[in-house]
């Protein structure tokens, strides 16, 4: 039991630093002199804010459910399972993944802060619980 206990301090810290890079990314390419305006700078308002909500549809009406369920589930078994960690924690760092390519494709700052911080916030709400 303790073994897997460490395994899942391991996958959290992982997961964590996961996040932590996605920030280093964004502020690394944010700090250049000229700025970062993404790799389509001419993608319109439209596009941009279509994939903005059609992401945030995504991060709030498919990812939260499945981590809620997740964790329901996990607590019905009554386990701290290793397995249900892994996808709680997967899931958790979607919304995160997609603010990243938002910002990589137009240069999005605070939508991307935005989306890690949805992300960190399901991070939270999946995050394992000690028997």
């Amino acid at each position: 039991m303790q073994r897997q206990a460490d395994k899942i301090r391991i996958l959290v810290s992982v997961f964590l630093g996961t996040l932590i890079i996605d920030l280093g990314i964004v502020f690394f390419l944010n700090s250049q002199p000229q700025g970062f305006h993404g790799v389509v700078p001419t993608m319109t308002k439209e596009v941009i804010l279509t994939l903005r909500t059609a992401f945030a549809g995504l991060s709030i009406f498919l990812f939260f459910p499945l981590v809620w369920a997740m964790n329901r589930r996990r607590s019905a078994d009554g386990s701290s399972s290793f397995t249900y960690s892994v996808v709680a924690l997967a899931i958790s760092e979607c919304p995160a993944l997609l603010g990243l390519a938002l910002f990589l494709t137009k240069g999005a700052f605070k939508t991307f802060f935005a989306f890690l911080s949805l992300s960190a916030i399901y991070m939270l709400i999946s995050w394992p619980r000690s028997s």
